[in-house]
């Protein structure tokens, strides 16, 4: 009884750092962020500043930007990542050549992958320069409404890597007999990916999408970096707006645009896994 009971005090205190950590780092600041979300300039307590927010031209443009660069990216990147997945699953000759070469942008440092990504796309660039040889004008990637497309292109080639490797493990995992008595009942390739694929790999694919949905909005970083605090409107986003309200020091503006994104961010995942327990129930 006594070892058992001294268990307890042991346990707690190989888990104490972690919740420290926890507690200091990220939910006292999450308190003190609904703490400003919540009050005015002279401490009073109300929703004034969220509505202030709210109903601001600016900070609309770039809920409705993100928004829309996150369903794009999302949407584009798992059904990308799932055929090229089926494909690699198919080959016969260096399948982990093909995985190492697509997820290689992920562990190349930030700045690496900006140069090379710049190589391409600045205005004095490879594709520019074809594309003069050719007879063609140049093309403004960076300020006008390509940007979003040069932002989405940036997305996709630095996480797809990751999609692929999950998604390939998750296609090499399903029961193989379920294929071949699906064929001798006479399914056809769409109607097996459609009754069996899919529902085998769902839980993969609902990890996919979620982490997808998290790297859509840390890619605040690479497009600082290519485009600066005020890219072209089609791509300015919430991180944009509270990265410029940082640099005045508005922070209840902030913390009312930061509440917004964790309350959406969490509405989705509580959505993903709602959906998930939903398919297991079937």
């Amino acid at each position: 009884m006594e070892r058992r009971g001294n268990r307890i005090p042991s346990g707690w205190g190989w888990i104490a750092p972690g919740l420290l950590g926890l507690g200091v780092f990220y939910l006292i600041p999450m308190g003190r962020m609904v703490m400003y979300a919540l009050q005015n300039e002279s401490g009073e307590w109300g929703f004034g500043k969220i509505a202030e927010v709210l109903s601001n031209v600016v900070f609309q443009l770039a809920f409705r930007n993100t928004m829309v660069f996150v369903s794009l990216a999302v949407i584009s990147i798992t059904v990308i990542s799932l055929l090229i997945s089926l494909l690699v699953q198919r080959m016969t000759w260096y399948p982990t050549v093909v995985q190492s070469v697509l997820f290689s942008p992920m562990i190349i440092p930030t700045a690496s992958v900006m140069m090379v990504f710049d190589l391409f796309f600045r205005y004095d660039g490879v594709l520019n320069t074809i594309f003069r040889h050719f007879g063609s004008g140049p093309v403004e990637f960076y300020h006008s409404k390509m940007a979003l497309v040069t932002v989405l292109l940036l997305f996709l080639w630095k996480n797809i890597g990751y999609n692929v490797i999950i998604l390939t493990a998750a296609l090499e995992n399903v029961n193989r007999a379920m294929y071949e008595a699906a064929s001798i009942d006479g399914a056809n390739q769409i109607q097996q990916f459609r009754l069996i694929t899919l529902p085998s790999i769902r839980g993969t694919l609902i990890f996919v999408i979620m982490i997808s949905v998290l790297n859509a909005f840390k890619a605040f970083r690479e497009i600082y970096l290519l485009l600066g605090s005020y890219p072209d409107q089609s791509i300015y986003s919430l991180q944009h707006y509270m990265n410029n309200l940082f640099l005045v020091l508005d922070y209840q503006k902030l913390s009312v645009a930061a509440l917004t994104v964790l309350i959406g961010v969490l509405l989705f995942v509580g959505a993903m896994l709602a959906i998930d327990r939903k398919g297991e129930g079937v």
